[in-house]
Protein backbone atom coordinates (compact mmCIF):
# COMPACT_ATOMS: atom_id res chain seq x y z
CA UNK A 1 0.00 0.00 0.00
CA UNK A 2 2.90 2.40 1.10
CA UNK A 3 4.85 1.22 -1.92
CA UNK A 4 2.06 2.15 -4.48
CA UNK A 5 1.82 5.28 -3.04
CA UNK A 6 5.24 6.21 -3.03
CA UNK A 7 5.90 4.71 -6.81
CA UNK A 8 2.96 7.15 -7.49
CA UNK A 9 4.13 10.06 -6.00
CA UNK A 10 7.34 9.56 -7.44
CA UNK A 11 6.38 9.21 -10.68
CA UNK A 12 4.15 12.68 -10.31
CA UNK A 13 7.50 13.95 -9.33
CA UNK A 14 9.45 13.00 -12.11
CA UNK A 15 6.93 14.31 -14.63
CA UNK A 16 6.42 17.64 -12.86
CA UNK A 17 10.37 17.83 -13.47
CA UNK A 18 10.15 17.15 -16.64
CA UNK A 19 7.67 20.28 -17.52
CA UNK A 20 9.62 22.48 -15.03
CA UNK A 21 12.96 22.29 -15.53
CA UNK A 22 13.42 24.27 -18.47
CA UNK A 23 16.70 26.51 -19.24
CA UNK A 24 14.78 30.28 -19.31
CA UNK A 25 14.12 30.15 -15.63
CA UNK A 26 17.43 31.85 -14.66
CA UNK A 27 20.65 30.73 -12.47
CA UNK A 28 20.34 30.22 -8.52
CA UNK A 29 22.11 32.43 -6.66
CA UNK A 30 22.75 33.01 -3.14
CA UNK A 31 23.40 36.62 -2.23
CA UNK A 32 20.86 37.59 -4.84
CA UNK A 33 17.68 40.01 -4.52
CA UNK A 34 14.96 38.76 -2.17
CA UNK A 35 12.99 36.86 -4.78
CA UNK A 36 16.19 35.54 -5.69
CA UNK A 37 16.30 33.56 -2.48
CA UNK A 38 12.40 32.29 -2.43
CA UNK A 39 11.95 28.78 -3.00
CA UNK A 40 8.82 26.92 -3.45
CA UNK A 41 7.43 23.18 -4.21
CA UNK A 42 5.59 20.69 -2.67
CA UNK A 43 4.08 17.02 -3.25
CA UNK A 44 1.28 15.44 -3.97
CA UNK A 45 0.64 11.91 -2.43
CA UNK A 46 -1.72 9.39 -3.98
CA UNK A 47 -3.17 5.81 -3.15
CA UNK A 48 -5.68 3.51 -4.07
CA UNK A 49 -5.77 0.46 -2.28
CA UNK A 50 -8.58 -0.81 -0.01
CA UNK A 51 -9.12 3.08 0.40
CA UNK A 52 -8.60 6.34 -1.66
CA UNK A 53 -6.46 8.98 -0.22
CA UNK A 54 -5.17 12.30 -1.93
CA UNK A 55 -2.59 14.64 0.13
CA UNK A 56 -1.34 18.31 -1.27
CA UNK A 57 1.26 19.84 0.27
CA UNK A 58 2.64 23.22 -1.12
CA UNK A 59 5.71 24.48 0.50
CA UNK A 60 7.40 27.90 -0.09
CA UNK A 61 10.67 28.88 1.93
CA UNK A 62 13.48 31.38 2.23
CA UNK A 63 16.73 31.18 2.03
CA UNK A 64 18.02 33.75 5.45
CA UNK A 65 21.69 32.10 4.17
CA UNK A 66 23.30 30.02 1.74
CA UNK A 67 22.88 26.70 4.53
CA UNK A 68 19.62 28.07 6.60
CA UNK A 69 16.20 28.38 4.91
CA UNK A 70 12.98 28.53 6.76
CA UNK A 71 9.40 28.63 5.28
CA UNK A 72 6.01 27.47 5.43
CA UNK A 73 3.48 24.50 4.37
CA UNK A 74 -0.28 23.99 3.88
CA UNK A 75 -1.89 20.61 3.63
CA UNK A 76 -5.12 19.19 2.38
CA UNK A 77 -5.75 15.30 2.65
CA UNK A 78 -9.03 13.38 1.48
CA UNK A 79 -9.74 10.12 2.44
CA UNK A 80 -12.34 7.72 1.60
CA UNK A 81 -12.79 4.17 2.30
CA UNK A 82 -15.18 1.57 4.46
CA UNK A 83 -15.83 1.33 7.65
CA UNK A 84 -18.52 0.39 10.35
CA UNK A 85 -20.53 -1.46 7.08
CA UNK A 86 -20.36 2.29 5.51
CA UNK A 87 -18.49 4.41 3.00
CA UNK A 88 -16.86 7.08 5.22
CA UNK A 89 -15.73 10.14 2.90
CA UNK A 90 -12.61 12.43 5.50
CA UNK A 91 -10.84 15.71 5.52
CA UNK A 92 -7.83 16.76 6.62
CA UNK A 93 -6.36 20.40 6.55
CA UNK A 94 -2.92 21.46 8.53
CA UNK A 95 -0.17 23.82 8.03
CA UNK A 96 3.02 24.06 9.44
CA UNK A 97 6.22 26.26 10.15
CA UNK A 98 9.97 24.48 9.19
CA UNK A 99 13.53 25.30 8.98
CA UNK A 100 16.29 23.58 6.92
CA UNK A 101 20.20 23.74 7.67
CA UNK A 102 22.30 22.31 4.48
CA UNK A 103 25.37 20.55 5.62
CA UNK A 104 26.40 20.04 2.48
CA UNK A 105 24.84 20.87 -1.28
CA UNK A 106 23.24 17.72 -1.11
CA UNK A 107 22.24 16.79 2.70
CA UNK A 108 19.93 19.12 4.78
CA UNK A 109 18.39 18.68 8.25
CA UNK A 110 14.70 19.67 8.83
CA UNK A 111 12.55 20.48 11.58
CA UNK A 112 8.62 21.20 11.59
CA UNK A 113 6.15 22.24 14.07
CA UNK A 114 2.63 22.44 12.64
CA UNK A 115 -0.92 20.88 13.39
CA UNK A 116 -3.60 18.82 11.75
CA UNK A 117 -7.05 18.88 11.99
CA UNK A 118 -8.71 15.57 11.05
CA UNK A 119 -12.13 13.64 11.17
CA UNK A 120 -11.90 11.26 13.88
CA UNK A 121 -15.01 8.49 13.61
CA UNK A 122 -16.15 5.94 16.63
CA UNK A 123 -17.19 2.46 16.81
CA UNK A 124 -20.58 4.32 17.01
CA UNK A 125 -20.45 6.04 13.85
CA UNK A 126 -20.30 9.62 15.74
CA UNK A 127 -17.93 12.04 14.03
CA UNK A 128 -15.55 14.38 15.58
CA UNK A 129 -12.72 16.64 14.39
CA UNK A 130 -9.73 16.41 16.03
CA UNK A 131 -7.04 18.31 15.92
CA UNK A 132 -3.63 17.68 17.33
CA UNK A 133 0.37 19.31 17.57
CA UNK A 134 3.38 17.53 15.83
CA UNK A 135 7.01 17.96 15.54
CA UNK A 136 8.85 16.70 13.04
CA UNK A 137 12.61 15.87 13.33
CA UNK A 138 14.85 14.38 9.95
CA UNK A 139 16.86 15.17 7.13
CA UNK A 140 16.53 15.06 3.73
CA UNK A 141 18.67 14.51 0.09
CA UNK A 142 18.38 16.96 -2.30
CA UNK A 143 19.59 17.13 -5.51
CA UNK A 144 19.37 19.31 -8.59
CA UNK A 145 17.52 18.46 -11.82
CA UNK A 146 17.93 21.65 -13.56
CA UNK A 147 19.34 25.13 -13.18
CA UNK A 148 16.31 26.01 -9.94
CA UNK A 149 14.64 22.63 -9.77
CA UNK A 150 15.44 20.34 -7.17
CA UNK A 151 14.36 16.55 -6.48
CA UNK A 152 14.12 16.27 -2.73
CA UNK A 153 13.70 12.65 -0.41
CA UNK A 154 12.99 13.53 3.07
CA UNK A 155 12.76 11.31 6.31
CA UNK A 156 11.10 12.63 9.49
CA UNK A 157 9.63 11.62 12.54
CA UNK A 158 7.28 13.40 15.18
CA UNK A 159 8.83 13.24 17.98
CA UNK A 160 5.44 14.57 20.37
CA UNK A 161 3.26 11.52 19.32
CA UNK A 162 0.35 13.32 20.53
CA UNK A 163 -1.99 10.89 21.71
CA UNK A 164 -4.26 12.40 19.28
CA UNK A 165 -2.51 11.72 16.30
CA UNK A 166 -3.63 9.38 13.96
CA UNK A 167 -0.20 7.78 13.39
CA UNK A 168 0.66 5.68 15.75
CA UNK A 169 4.23 5.25 16.09
CA UNK A 170 5.15 8.72 14.81
CA UNK A 171 6.88 7.77 11.81
CA UNK A 172 8.97 7.44 9.70
CA UNK A 173 7.32 9.85 7.62
CA UNK A 174 8.84 10.12 3.80
CA UNK A 175 8.29 12.48 1.53
CA UNK A 176 9.35 12.76 -1.98
CA UNK A 177 8.93 15.75 -3.74
CA UNK A 178 10.23 18.91 -6.41
CA UNK A 179 11.09 22.19 -5.42
CA UNK A 180 11.98 25.28 -7.48
CA UNK A 181 15.23 27.42 -6.45
CA UNK A 182 15.89 25.54 -3.37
Amino acid sequence: MNCIRRTLRLAFVIGLLSATATPHLGAQSNDGSFTDRIYWGGGISLAFWNYTAIRIEPLVGYRITPKFSAGAKVMYEYLRYERFGGTVDSHSYGGSLFARYRFIPQLYGHLEYGGQNYERIDASGIEERVGYPFLLVGGGFVQQTGRRTSLYFELLYDVLQDEDSPYDNGGPFITVGIAVGF
